[in-house]
């Protein structure tokens, strides 16, 4: 029984790599948890603009944080990471505008991008 229950948590506590959403353009803020698993370890609340995606992926086992955004009256979208990288333009917005739906996927497009900064 011990065994099964050791086995159980190891399973729950062993996914430390989660993406998401710190802004989301017209809605109310995200809470950016954190905790003594994670590699954010006090949570907050980001301050965006109401035009503004940002999402991220938290990598406590790699001891990373990678990051996109993208704004929704911007033209490109931004990479950023703790691996070293500085925060960098990412991905150009097609008709120079991130309107619409395209600033989240542009943003996450970036997460992507913002991965490979720093290595």
């Amino acid at each position: 029984m011990k065994k099964i229950i050791l086995a159980s948590l190891l399973v729950l506590l062993g996914s430390s790599v989660y993406a998401a959403d710190a802004c989301i353009p017209g809605g109310a803020r995200q809470l950016v948890p954190g905790s003594a698993t994670s590699f954010i370890r006090e949570g907050f609340n980001p301050v965006c603009s109401s035009n503004t995606t940002m999402v991220y992926t938290d990598d406590a086992a790699n001891q990373k944080l990678i990051g996109g955004s993208a704004s929704i009256k911007g033209s490109t979208s931004f990479a950023g990471s703790t691996l070293g990288g500085a925060v960098k333009s990412a991905v150009d917005c097609t008709n120079k505008s991130c309107g619409g739906t395209q600033a989240a996927t542009q943003a996450a497009a970036a997460m992507v991008i913002a991965s490979g900064l720093g290595t």
